[in-house]
């Protein structure tokens, strides 16, 4: 009788739950990071209605490179380049703002993640192996019969 009354609530607020969670993604930047270069996209809904979306560093009236999809290019990025960002429609009416902190290395190597996760289980699989041997390689070994001593069967003062 009590799963029936709790039934309709928990429905209600496992629906509930998902609704909260839908997100359009309007508000959400891309970052991407390949060598000293950090590309930034800007919110989608900045540039529905204009093709202008101005992005600067907060306080600085310079906008940074942009291309034709409104990523916008930091090129050598350094420590000096971290702070607040803004994205603003061409009017200045509608911003979206941004903390930016990245380390970006000139040599870095990118890999992906089914090689890293490889490389991972490789090297657990290695390291098991190794395990194994050494365990079965350092039983105890039972000792060779000797001759002499008692006679099986005889008990002794016999």
């Amino acid at each position: 009788m009590n799963f029936q009354v709790e039934c309709p609530f928990l429905i209600i607020w496992l629906f509930l739950g998902s609704l909260s969670g839908d997100d359009t993604g309007d508000s959400k930047y891309v970052v991407e990071i390949s060598g000293r270069t950090v590309t930034v996209k800007c919110p989608s809904h900045l540039s529905k209605d204009e093709n202008k979306v101005k992005f600067a560093k907060k306080g600085s009236v310079k906008p940074e490179r942009q291309d034709n999809n409104h990523h916008y290019i930091l090129e050598n990025y350094n420590e000096t380049k971290n702070g607040d960002y803004e994205c603003s429609d061409s009017k200045g009416k509608n911003k979206e703002y941004l903390y930016l902190k990245a380390y970006v290395c000139e040599h870095c190597k990118e890999i992906s993640v089914p090689v890293l996760a490889g490389v991972l289980i490789g090297d657990c699989m290695v390291t098991l192996g190794v395990a194994l041997a050494v365990y079965f390689g350092c039983k105890k070994k039972a000792g060779l019969p000797r001759d002499g001593g008692r006679k099986r069967g005889i008990k002794s003062g016999q």
